[in-house]
């Protein structure tokens, strides 16, 4: 039977030399990434179908404060996609740090600050000398992204990408019902962009980001499978003198 490639997935863990008491550790964690990651995308996508329309918005009293804002379920749902590839990130991140051996701090670990040595400027040797190309690749991605102590980014919208996070996590961020660019609203209506407690975006914008993200975790994901199996590969001589136990599995996750 043949079938197109899109429709097929091979985004799997190789099968893993590890020590005894590991067990299927990495698999079994790999998998919740990559369920997160396909829940995410399609709470994003329903998101997007304009006649969506759930029981919980209905007979809702709020307030019409005639500034464009936009309450609903299907907003609700978009926000939580957002939200929701940060975490993957950091998990990506965590899965490096035990996998590698970085030996970080569990509450130092991010995936800005996993590249790095305790002075935060300096890379970390294992990084600059590992014949791993592919985590070369992901510290790169990382630089997409933006947080206070790792300022230095490559992606122009990386400061502003996390800023709506932080708004959505800790204040308000208001959707917004209008046509083109927030900024262009603003300055037109005489509102304001941000105060101490709210953010506002148009809902086109709001899409465009969160699309954006969902690809460099699409990325991300895809580099921490390849890094996996390249790293398999290098290494197997070194598990030769140890005791370790082979972990093999078959598409169905049997053992």
């Amino acid at each position: 039977m043949v079938h197109s490639i899109v429709a097929h997935d091979p985004l799997l863990l190789p099968d893993m030399v590890v020590e005894i008491n590991n067990g299927a550790f990495y698999h079994n964690f790999f998998n919740q990434i990559k369920q997160e990651y396909i829940s995410v995308d399609i709470y994003f996508f329903e998101s997007l179908d304009v006649d969506y329309d759930n029981f919980s918005d209905k007979e809702v009293y709020l307030l019409n404060t005639f500034d464009h804002s936009i309450h609903s379920h299907r907003v609700e749902k978009k926000k939580l996609a957002y939200r929701s590839i940060y975490s993957i990130f950091d998990k990506i991140a965590f899965f490096l740090n035990t996998y590698l051996n970085f030996s970080m701090e569990l509450h130092n670990v991010s995936f800005k600050s996993i590249w790095f040595k305790k002075d935060r400027k300096n890379l970390r040797d294992e990084l600059l000398s590992k014949q791993n190309l592919i985590l070369r690749g992901l510290f790169w991605l990382s630089k997409d992204l933006f947080e206070e102590n790792f300022k230095s980014t490559i992606e122009p919208d990386a400061e502003k990408l996390v800023e709506i996070r932080n708004y959505m996590e800790h204040r308000c961020l208001k959707v917004l019902d209008i046509e083109g660019d927030t900024q262009n609203f603003i300055s037109n209506t005489n509102t304001q962009l941000k105060n101490n407690l709210s953010l506002s975006i148009s809902k086109n914008d709001f899409d465009r980001k969160t699309l954006k993200l969902l690809k460099l975790t699409r990325e991300a994901i895809i580099y921490l499978s390849l890094c996996v199996n390249l790293e398999e590969s290098l290494n197997v001589d070194k598990w030769k003198s140890k005791q370790v136990a082979s972990i093999c599995f078959d598409k169905k996750n049997n053992y």
